[in-house]
């Protein structure tokens, strides 16, 4: 097999730099993709710094559902036409959700920060002395608050992946 047919047979299955649509291909996936990002609306929202996958997970589910709804996002609210009674019923829990995620998460999330601020600073001999009932009373609050954001978003979470299919425009 000569070099020319080693070539031709190489470029044809891996790197094709005479085909216009590898040529689109590369342009569309690697270079217009950095000018342009796709998807702005959720990168944004997804901090530059490290964090756990559960919280990009969280960040990006409830994301979707906002942006959704959003007036200055998809806009479903006034692009869908809802006269189906399953369609009505179907956006009724958009809404539903929606509203929980706009007003009621940073609701307990604002909660959440000033039971946080409440914490009195310890000193290593008063952690040492301190008691279960110590720990109830100064984290008993910020327990049940941070269990309730978590069974709301999980709620949320799973009401969105088991309705997926739905939430297109």
């Amino acid at each position: 097999m000569s070099l020319l047919d080693k070539f031709y047979e190489w470029s044809n299955y891996k790197f094709r730099p005479f085909s216009h649509y590898w040529w689109h291909d590369v342009w569309y996936k690697q270079v217009s993709s950095r000018f342009c990002p796709r998807n702005k609306w959720l990168t944004s929202k997804i901090p530059r710094t490290w964090c756990d996958k559960h919280t990009i997970l969280e960040i990006t589910v409830l994301e979707s559902l906002t942006h959704y709804v959003d007036p200055e996002g998809e806009d479903c609210m006034n692009v869908i036409n809802t006269e189906c009674e399953e369609q009505r019923e179907f956006y009724a829990e958009v809404k539903r959700n929606y509203e929980l995620i706009i007003q009621k998460l940073p609701a307990l999330q604002k909660e959440l920060d000033a039971e946080w601020d409440n914490v009195p600073h310890r000193t290593l001999a008063d952690i040492n002395k301190s008691t279960k009932d110590d720990y109830e009373r100064t984290y008993g609050n910020i327990d049940r608050l941070e269990q309730e954001i978590y069974d709301l978003q999980t709620e949320i979470m799973v009401w969105i992946v088991k309705n997926r299919n739905g939430l297109w425009t």
